[in-house]
């Protein structure tokens, strides 16, 4: 006899349908055989058979989550790099077709597809990251985000999966970028040993480049700044992982950049190293010229001496000094300098040098020395100064990078505007030399005589010296006439 049964919706049987023992009723109807014996209906139970398990439950979403990604970088994905997102559900299911996963990429909906798991509880969709999309915050899965596209989701028994899901919420694991960085600035941002806004020899400069993100740097690139017309390459020294790069770069002698370095147009370059984002983008290295920076000028050159000349001198007479007149000597230097303690400049004065001390000039090219004439000093051609008469004497004199400056000078010649004179003519004598109407040796009343008087050198006068006659016992004034620049003066007296 053959029974039959529908499963019911609701229905389940992991272990396979079974017969309990004395099964069989005749719910009021009569099994006999052909003498019309009623049949007997005691049986033995039977088991439950493998065979004929039953399902009436449909496969659930059990949860989604992304699980792993090809070229992934700091957990940052770029374009090309492929997502895969595992779908779990409540038991096993066989898939037809190419059923799709909807992942939200910045906000944008796209479709990862089917590519294994059939047959188990866990199917793996996959999708390729594009150029162009951005996620800072990591792919995340919308609710309900699973479809069919066409294809089948069922479990052994056939039932159709239920596909609704609850949304998954950003993954920080898996964000997206796939833009390049770019820079946004360039900039001479500090110096070592800079004076006065200007690099000597020695002094290293630092300057930042700005990225639009955080960037990674490997090996050395570097930055060509523009040191007075010539490029010269800035060396990558710090930063890595921010989004500001430290190129430096150590200023050489002979350098010099009177108006401030300056940086090219596109000045960066990767020197054999890279430059990239999180996602590995390479960074766009070009980049706008940066003007001169007159904060960063440079001067590697010493200060040297133009020339050195006597200017001026208080007291002087007739182009000659006298003890306690000062005289002022200049030394022009080829450029500004700055002056600290007292140097000196050592003069000839009559073949004995004298130290002059600085006195005025610092932060211009020109230095005034000093010195004040002294009693006893003698120069009858005019003071001269020896060569390289320049020296520290524990001071300092450099430019404004600080370079020190070069002390070395011609001799300057004995200069006869300036002359030395601080001995007091004598009278070498005097006499009485002439007379006017004298007879016979003998003057009378009206008669004019005449006396020289005669100095060691010669001499100015100036008003009406005089000088005292002995006329029959009797002192009478003779007046000065003559001789003014000369050695010899001439005064003259009338008889009585």
């Amino acid at each position: 006899l053959v029974f039959t049964y529908t499963i019911q919706a609701g229905q389940t049987d992991a272990n396979g349908i079974s017969l309990d023992a004395n099964a069989l009723s005749l719910n009021g109807g009569t099994i006999t055989d052909a003498a019309g014996n009623a049949a007997a209906l005691t049986a033995a139970a039977v088991a439950d058979n493998a065979s004929y398990k039953v399902d009436t439950a449909a496969p659930t979403v059990s949860s989604e989550a992304i699980t792993s990604a090809t070229g992934a970088q700091n957990n940052t994905l770029n374009a090309g790099d492929v997502v895969s997102v595992t779908v779990s559900f409540s038991e096993s299911v066989t898939v037809t077709g190419t059923p799709q996963l909807a992942l939200n990429i910045g906000g944008t909906p796209v479709q990862a597809s089917y590519a294994s798991g059939s047959g188990s509880s866990q199917l793996v969709f996959t999708y390729t990251i594009q150029a162009g999309q951005t996620d800072a915050n990591g792919i995340s899965i919308n609710a309900n985000a699973l479809s069919l596209n066409g294809g089948t989701i069922t479990d052994a028994a056939g039932n159709a999966a239920a596909l609704t899901a609850t949304a998954v919420a950003d993954n920080a694991s898996y964000k997206v970028d796939t833009a390049a960085p770019t820079v946004s600035s360039e900039a001479i941002t500090s110096a070592t040993g800079a004076q006065n806004n200007t690099l000597n020899a020695g002094d290293v400069v630092s300057v930042t480049v700005t990225f639009s993100e955080s960037v990674t740097v490997t090996g050395t690139p570097q930055l060509a700044l523009n040191v007075g017309g010539t490029p010269v390459q800035a060396s990558y020294a710090s930063g890595s992982g921010s989004s500001q790069l430290v190129f430096t770069y150590t200023i050489q002698a002979g350098q010099t950049d009177a108006n401030g370095i300056s940086i090219n147009a596109n000045a960066l370059s990767l020197n054999g190293g890279t430059i990239t984002d999180a996602a590995g983008n390479a960074a766009v290295l070009t980049a706008a010229a940066v003007a001169d920076d007159a904060s960063y000028k440079v001067d590697t050159a010493a200060p040297t001496v133009s020339n050195e000349a006597i200017t001026s001198a208080t007291g002087a007479q007739n182009g000659t000094l006298n003890a306690g007149d000062v005289v002022s000597v200049t030394v022009t230097f080829g450029e500004s300098v700055t002056v600290t303690g007292t140097p000196q400049l050592a003069l000839n004065i009559g073949g004995t040098p004298v130290q002059a001390s600085y006195a005025s000039g610092s932060g211009s090219t020109q230095l005034v020395f000093t010195y004040t004439i002294q009693a006893g000093q003698t120069d009858a051609n005019g003071i001269s100064i020896d060569a390289n008469a320049l020296s520290l004497n524990g001071g300092t004199i450099t430019d404004a990078a600080g370079n020190a400056a070069v002390l070395t000078a011609a001799a300057v010649a004995d200069n006869a505007s300036y002359k030395v004179d601080t001995a007091a003519p004598t009278v070498s004598s005097e006499a009485i030399t002439s007379a006017t109407g004298a007879q016979n040796g003998t003057l009378n009343a009206g008669d004019v005589v005449s006396i020289t008087v005669s100095f060691s050198e010669s001499v100015t006068v100036t008003g009406t010296p005089q000088l005292v006659l002995n006329i029959g016992g009797t002192p009478v004034q003779a007046s000065y006439a003559s001789g003014s620049g000369g050695t010899q003066l001439v005064f003259t007296y009338t008889i009585q």
